[in-house]
């Protein structure tokens, strides 16, 4: 006998009659073993469903439910369903077309047990009521096929991942797309995370994973010399990152904890993400692509990470704490607003072969090219590095590099070329670096002498028009600036703090390329020029993250009622 279209699990007066219906019409529950142990678990009662259609589930049940409806498409309907299950999961799907698990408007239901949602077939989540997971032992909601989160409310708390899709055996799924809802999570592992793709277009996000960023594996540079904060002269001979390191193969160990997670590429196309995890934020074993959202991130390691190719043409980032900021094989920046905040490189453009490389040679393949939109960085080790070639078209980028001489605020190893933009870089002098002779717009680099938090660079021309500024809250000595208008046979005036120097332009690079301890002249005189000011952009507040264990609340600017909403005000 197949349990009928509608059933619901009825509130507690007829929980008792309900529970032995479903025991008549099926068989007994088979005895599961506990995952490292050889002694058989107590399983709860099972509620199978074994016809496709609507199914409505209201009410308390301690039990399993399962879905096995052959092919048929199955909607599962939660309005004030509370279901505890000591079985492998609170719902189990086994076989079915699809599964929809729709939240009914203004209800509130709660899934607890070892495992929230466990299905093996495509899941859709939808609806307008909110859904509780907590998952004492696996992840909070999985498929072995994919996954749609529409809308909805979501508090997912979970021993491994919150959110997760992999297949093993077909490439083609273990897919994640995003299109909505309000999604807060706190896992041991993954935040969310898909083996195949991974894609969100809209939805407000807050995501802590594994204890966030403060319970990050302490870093270490086992470079002969370096003078903290970095790797040291050789900026492009890196140690293995962590995710080039032998994960243990048990099945309970969590053995990643990023907070979006994908093994295919990852498309961001809008959506409000606040994520903290105690290794990468954003990773992805593949390309990624953002192309608009607002993002507030605090990595234990890299904030946003791809194996190959990183595009960015928009978005608004606000990288609180990170080792390195942005890191890939190739970056492009075409447009967006980026807060960069690093202990190490604020971006690095590297493929990833670590020790092996020759540090004195430059990766093929490597570049890092930005042609448009603003970007500030805050790096204790290597402001901009690539281990390749380094160009500029556009945009505007202001590095406020290391005060250590054992890095720079620029660093490359193939060639650094500026054919348009501004770049204001200021930093330690040891290891300084400037544009190279492929340059088509002009450059300067100058050794200013040390200069104290909040001093103003400021390139002036002859008239005094005002070409590039900004305001450093960080002690300098050296400073590198491109920007249109600075060109072969021109005088200008570069002051920065308590320097200032009147540069006859002869070619269109002043002071040294690259090398060592850096360059530049010393013809003092010429006074600045008058134009407006470009302050230092402040970070702004941020959501509160949760501790470890704790479910948070959503942060300011998120409307758990609506799809949209105002983002968290950006700096």
């Amino acid at each position: 006998m197949k349990v009928p279209m509608i059933f619901a699990i009825l509130l507690t007066v007829l929980l008792t009659s309900c529970t032995a219906t479903a025991e008549e019409e099926t068989a007994p529950p088979e005895t599961e073993t506990v995952s490292g142990t050889t002694e058989p678990a107590a399983v709860s009662d099972v509620l199978r469903i074994t016809e496709g259609g609507t199914h409505t589930l209201t009410g308390s049940y301690d039990g399993m439910v399962t879905v096995d409806a052959g092919a048929e498409d199955v909607t599962l309907i939660l309005d004030g369903a509370e279901i505890t299950s000591t079985g492998k999961a609170a719902i189990l799907v086994k076989k079915a077309g699809t599964v929809t698990v729709t939240l009914a408007d203004g209800s509130e239901n709660k899934l607890t047990g070892r495992k929230g949602i466990d299905s093996a077939v495509d899941l859709l989540l939808n609806g307008g009521g909110k859904l509780t997971v907590e998952a004492s032992e696996g992840h909070g909601i999985a498929s072995d096929a994919s996954i749609t989160l529409a809308d909805g409310d979501y508090v997912i708390t979970a021993a491994k991942d919150g959110v997760h899709a992999e297949n093993e055996t077909d490439p083609t799924l273990g897919n994640i797309l995003l299109t909505g809802g309000n999604v807060s999570i706190v896992a041991d592992g993954d935040g969310i995370s898909a083996s195949g793709t991974l894609q969100a277009d809209a939805g407000q996000f807050l995501v802590s994973a594994g204890g966030g960023a403060e319970n990050a594996e302490p870093h270490t540079d086992d470079m002969m010399m370096g003078f903290g904060g970095g790797r040291g002269f050789f900026g492009g001979w890196e140690q293995p990152s962590a995710e080039e390191t032998t994960e243990t193969t048990d099945e309970t160990a969590v053995t990643s904890s990023k907070a979006l997670k994908s093994d295919g590429d990852m498309l961001l196309n809008e959506g409000m993400f606040t994520l903290d995890s105690s290794e990468d934020t954003i990773h992805t074993n593949a390309n990624l692509t953002v192309s608009g959202g607002t993002y507030h991130l605090s990595a234990g390691d890299d904030a946003v990470h791809a194996d190959l190719a990183l595009t960015i043409n928009g978005g608004l980032f606000q990288i609180l704490e990170s080792y390195e900021g942005i890191e890939a094989k190739t970056i492009d920046v075409n447009g967006g607003e980026l807060h960069v905040k690093s202990s190490d490189d604020g971006f690095n453009a590297s493929g990833g072969t670590g020790a092996n490389r020759n540090p004195m040679a430059a990766e093929e393949g490597v570049y890092l090219t930005i042609s448009g939109g603003t970007v500030f960085v805050d790096a204790d080790g290597d402001g901009l590095d690539s281990n390749g070639d380094f160009t500029v078209y556009g945009g505007e980028v202001y590095v406020a590099g290391p005060t250590n001489s054992g890095n720079g605020a620029l660093d490359y190893g193939g060639t650094a070329a500026a054919h348009g933009g501004i770049v204001i870089a200021a930093g330690a002098s040891g290891m300084a670096e400037s544009f190279g002779q492929s340059s088509t717009q002009g450059a300067i680099m100058v050794n200013t002498g040390n200069q104290a938090a909040g001093s103003e660079v400021t390139l002036t021309d002859a008239d005094g028009n005002v070409l590039a500024e900004y305001t450093f809250d960080k002690t300098f000595s050296n400073v590198v600036i491109t920007a249109p208008g600075l060109t072969d046979g021109g005088t200008y005036t570069l002051t920065a703090g308590t320097y200032s120097e009147t540069i006859t332009m002869d070619g269109l690079l002043y002071g040294s390329g690259n090398g060592m301890f850096g360059g530049g002249g010393m013809n003092m005189g010429g006074g600045r020029g008058n134009g407006g000011k470009k302050d230092r952009t402040e970070w702004g507040e941020v959501p509160e993250m949760p501790q470890n264990g704790e479910v948070p609340a959503m942060p300011e600017g998120f409307d758990p009622g609506a799809m949209g909403g105002d983002p968290p005000q950006m700096p």
